[in-house]
């Protein structure tokens, strides 16, 4: 069963709401990500720099500090006894954040016995930059930073460097907190942690271990290396299965330290999760109430379309008296509506005239005439009904005035036998009068003879306008068939209608697909793709309405063409009524003839008048009943017309009783 007009109504609706609710929702559920993402990203990026600033300028501190005690003539004095030195430098541990200090020469040996010669701090330190290595273990396993300056007394004699808790900036990263998963951490260029909460972590690198799994490590190594080249960026990575997203900033100064703001990625979008769930149930909300608007929009549109659909299938099955449905809820249903009850009244009133028509001719009456318009195609019916009764009306006079014609020769005829079997029966009378009785005898059988040859071409002029009624008839049919096959042209015009309404749906489809992959650029092109696609699926509904309406009218026109058959069997009847009369018409012409040879034979025979008295008194006889039998056919048939009323009627004989 093929699906009601209402089922593709709700589903249209209904998958419209659905596919640009999906769309809508998918598209909004990335930009609120996409936006969110950027904002973290954004906030961790000014806490990156902001921290960085905070550990750049204790950096500078640290280094001031210490140049500040190499610089001192306690330390780069060259008479300062060591002793001396060395207990300046404790006293400076009290006023600073270093936990000792201590004095190497230019190769590197410190006066405690360290050699530092090949540590990055003395490296440069001794070419007079003061710097400040990453946490390394002390002997006591705890992490510390040294610090390095040179000694410029006299030219680079050594440095002074000392000793910072490996934990010292960890009180700077402490601070860096984003919800429960979020905190900072500094390394080094060479990937050496520097500060973490974890404090276990301090002075190990931060390269994950070989048992990771090689897409973190080759994702923690990239970040790693875009820290170590000292640029500014953010990323993300895996760490333990858990995908974590982190910006970094590098810290001014020679060390190449960069702090990174690290968080786990699904803490970011954790807000946008919430509001894409509250966005899903809007767009389930807004299905439904689709579904429902759906359901009342195709039960508006669809019930008057039924009932113009019931309406067409009892016109089709030739009902033109029940009612029209007239409830709509639109125009466009009620114009529907409207169009169906004006095409079945005018439909009823072109039926019942012909039919009205029709029982006149079937009673006899000839004098009528169609009343009504007919409309576009219907006009050449009336044409053909005026035809069909102005032949009939004239064929039927000429019969009538036919029957006058043979009524008065069978009178004639049987006055004549009357005459006949007088003579006969009166034997007394001479010769003479019997010759005269023959002669007056020949003359009224001429005459005799001479109307019934005038009857013969009357009813062979009868037989020949009948059978142009019949042609007339016939070419109603015709008519008949022609417009059969217009509405089967119109049909395949209105199918070529909707096939053109079929293609431009696909157009607006793929047009509406295009719009939808150019993004905001192409709204305003889906708006008028819809728009396409919908004004293609009413072309096409109203092609599908139309080719109904014509099926209907073929059908209407199927049961006038029946109709006219069945007067084209009428006059087939007239004709074969028109022929029986035509043979009776003949036999009185044979007859005539007869009685005008037997004339010529009394005529020849009157010298044998006496012996052929008895046959001829039985001739006389036989006579006069054939002219009785003749008046009486005649009297039927000019009864049987009596019964038709003609258009303008004429007297058939001014002197007709």
């Amino acid at each position: 069963m093929k699906p009601s007009i209402r089922s593709h109504i709700q589903k249209a609706i209904v998958a419209n709401a659905v596919i640009t609710g999906i769309f809508i929702t998918a598209v909004a559920c990335f930009m609120i990500t996409r936006f969110t993402v950027a904002n973290h990203e954004t906030l961790m990026n000014s806490l990156a720099a902001s921290y960085s600033m905070s550990i750049t300028e204790a950096v500078s501190t640290l280094k001031d500090q210490i140049r500040k005690v190499a610089a001192n003539d306690q330390v780069c004095g060259g008479n300062i006894p060591q002793e001396d030195r060395k207990a300046y430098l404790k006293a400076q541990t009290h006023d600073t954040v270093f936990q000792w200090f201590s004095v190497s020469d230019k190769s590197g040996a410190a006066y405690d016995g360290m050699q530092i010669g090949d540590t990055d701090y003395f490296q440069n330190a001794i070419q007079g930059i003061a710097y400040l290595s990453a946490p390394i273990q002390a002997d006591g396993g705890t992490p510390v930073i040294m610090a390095g300056s040179e000694i410029t007394a006299m030219g680079p004699t050594g440095i002074v460097f000392g000793a910072i808790d490996g934990s010292y900036f960890s009180k700077y990263t402490d601070k860096i907190t984003l919800g429960k998963t979020g905190f900072g951490f500094l390394i080094d260029k060479n990937g050496t942690i520097v500060a973490h909460p974890d404090q276990a972590r301090i002075g190990l690198t931060a390269n994950l271990p070989e048992s990771a799994d090689s897409r973190e490590r080759d994702g923690l190594a990239a970040v790693l290396s875009e820290m170590a080249a000292g640029k500014t960026g953010a990323g993300f990575f895996w760490e333990n299965g858990v995908q974590k997203m982190i910006s970094y900033c590098p810290v001014e100064g020679d060390e190449g330290w960069s702090l990174a703001v690290c968080q786990d990625y699904s803490e970011v979008v954790a807000a946008s999760r919430q509001t894409i769930w509250v966005s899903v149930a809007v767009l389930i909300g807004a299905i439904a109430v689709s579904f429902l608007f759906a359901m009342l929009t195709a039960n508006s549109i669809s019930r008057p379309i039924a009932g113009a659909v019931a309406r067409l299938d009892l016109l089709a099955k030739g009902d033109l008296h029940s009612a029209v449905p007239t409830k709509a809820s639109n125009r466009e249903a009620a114009a529907l509506l409207g169009a169906l009850q004006t095409t079945v009244f005018s439909l009823k009133s072109y039926v019942s005239e012909i039919d009205t028509l029709l029982m006149q001719l079937a009673g006899g009456n000839l004098d009528i005439r169609p009343e009504q318009e007919y409309c576009g195609d219907f006009a050449p019916i009336r044409s053909s009904l005026e035809t069909i009764i102005r032949s009939l009306s004239d064929t039927f006079r000429q019969i009538q005035n036919a029957s006058f014609s043979v009524s008065q020769s069978s009178r004639q005829v049987s006055a004549g036998s009357l005459q006949i079997s007088d003579r006969s029966s009166t034997e007394a009378q001479t010769i003479e009068q019997l010759g005269s009785m023959v002669a007056s005898i020949t003359d009224k059988i001429g005459q005799n003879t001479l109307s019934t040859q005038q009857s013969v071409e009357l009813f062979s002029r009868m037989k020949n306008c009948v059978g142009a009624v019949e042609a007339s008839m016939q070419k109603l049919l015709t008519s008949f068939s022609d417009i059969e096959a217009g509405s089967a042209k119109i049909q395949s015009i209105t199918h070529v209608i909707d096939e053109m309404a079929f293609q431009t749906k696909i157009l607006a489809l793929n047009a509406s697909v295009e719009a939808a992959c150019a993004g905001a650029a192409g709204k305003g092109f889906a708006v008028v793709a819809n728009e396409v696609r919908s004004l293609a699926y009413k072309s096409a509904q109203a092609a599908q309405d139309t080719e109904t309406l014509i099926s209907g009218s073929g059908q209407s026109i199927r049961s006038g063409r029946q109709y006219a058959q069945k007067a084209a069997q009428v006059l087939d009847n007239l004709i074969q009524m028109v022929e029986q009369v035509t043979g009776i018409v003949y036999q009185i012409s044979d007859a005539s003839q007869n009685q005008e040879q037997s004339a010529a034979q009394i005529q020849a025979g009157v010298g044998r008048i006496a012996e052929t008295v008895q046959s001829n008194t039985a001739f006389a006889e036989e006579c006069a009943a054939a002219s009785q039998s003749l008046t009486e056919q005649a009297a039927v048939l000019a009864e049987r017309m009596h019964q038709f009323q003609f258009a303008y009627q004429e007297s058939v004989c001014a002197d007709e009783s």
